[in-house]
């Protein structure tokens, strides 16, 4: 385990109810907000706006198109926080909606030098000015949680690239999961993907010798899988939604990542696949994780077999520890399928021929931390 820093200043309502506060938490936070929302997300904002309008905070509203934030989307919506004189930032929705905050947050002092002034990933350095952020996911996505980052989509150069400031933290963040009861079935699955997917990337690429990181990311996995076909059968069942909201909220305040290190593959993969064919990013990463496992299942064999063993009883060794780790690969594959969630580039749209443009994209955003060899792999696995 490396060394690490860990700051988690965000204060969290969670339960049933605590949407009733939304008011209260923005008044402590600013007089002036932008509301930031999804199309999908009208009647929680009409709601706040009665509470805002109680608590004396005055707002300006903005609708967040598309599924991933783009450049074009989070400068519109920084303007629209520039207009209003916002001293906060409301997010109100899903992933896109939140990222946007984080965009907005810094943004909206100057939106037309918001891709100069983006704290990319890896790059150190301290954001100028920055208004707090009351975070109201209605998706339990990691996204929509206690993050510091995301991506953001430049559609004119076509890239799509990480940024992060613990600047970017939420202030406040109000977790009510009657809010996702309206998820759809596939932004619910894409939701599950998402954080599977986060984890499993410091779960399985990190540092070792991690052991309570190690306990915490398996026991999160292990609650989605458990939770997610509840949610799909039942939309409305209050205590699993309630479990996929926390479980995201735990994914995403870094106990199961600090001290793990790592270039985080599988993320790199799934920002270009979602960058390059529009797709929503827990979508793409659930056509990445398993393919990423697999190519690298004979890397790390122990670990992926002692995580199939855990979710799916199957035996560490069988007979070797590989190939363990394959079946184990392929059970989640087949988990997947079983719940109808997005796992392949055909489910997504992608065509083979479109493979070889993906692999060549790929190796330029992924900087030289994984060989073409590799790349081409996981593409090969991802389209079967």
């Amino acid at each position: 385990m490396e060394s690490f820093v860990y700051s988690f200043p965000t204060r969290i309502r969670f339960g049933r109810g605590q949407f009733d506060s939304a008011g209260q938490e923005a008044a402590a936070l600013g007089k002036s907000a932008l509301v930031l929302s999804g199309a999908q997300d009208k009647e929680a904002v009409d709601q706040l706006t009665q509470q805002l309008n109680a608590a004396g905070v005055k707002a300006g509203y903005h609708v967040v198109e598309g599924v991933q934030a783009t450049l074009p989307e989070a400068q519109k919506a920084a303007k629209a926080g520039r207009d209003a004189q916002a001293a906060l930032v409301i997010a109100v929705g899903d992933g896109t909606v939140q990222d946007t905050a984080r965009l907005v947050a810094f943004g909206l002092y100057e939106p037309d030098r918001l891709w100069d002034q983006l704290p990319r990933e890896g790059t150190e350095g301290r954001l100028e000015r920055v208004v707090p952020i009351l975070a109201i996911p209605t998706v339990p996505s990691c996204s929509a949680s206690t993050e510091a980052g995301g991506a953001l989509t430049n559609p004119a150069t076509g890239e799509r690239v990480g940024f992060s400031s613990d600047q970017l933290l939420p202030k406040a963040m109000i977790l009510d999961a009657t809010l996702t009861f309206a998820t759809s079935r596939e932004a619910t699955c894409d939701a599950a993907q998402a954080m599977m997917g986060s984890l499993l990337d410091d779960y399985l690429f990190g540092a070792d010798n991690a052991p309570i990181q190690d306990k915490i990311a398996e026991g999160c996995i292990e609650t989605i899988m458990e939770n997610l076909p509840v949610v799909l059968s039942n939309p409305s069942n209050y205590s699993a939604r309630a479990n996929l909201l926390w479980t995201a909220a735990v994914a995403q305040s870094g106990m199961a990542s600090v001290g793990r290190g790592g270039n985080r593959p599988m993320s790199a993969l799934a920002r270009t696949l979602a960058g390059t064919h529009g797709l929503p990013p827990g979508r793409a990463m659930g056509v990445v994780m398993p393919a990423a496992m697999l190519a690298h299942h004979s890397d790390n064999a122990e670990r992926i077999a002692r995580l199939g063993h855990r979710l799916f009883g199957l035996p560490i060794m069988s007979p070797t520890m590989e190939e363990a780790a394959a079946k184990g690969v392929q059970q989640l594959k087949k988990w997947f399928h079983q719940h109808a969630c997005y796992h392949t580039l055909q489910s997504v749209g992608v065509t083979r021929e479109q493979v070889a443009a993906l692999s060549e994209a790929t190796a330029a955003s992924v900087n030289g931390t994984m060989d073409a060899e590799r790349i081409a792999a996981i593409w090969q696995f991802a389209s079967s």
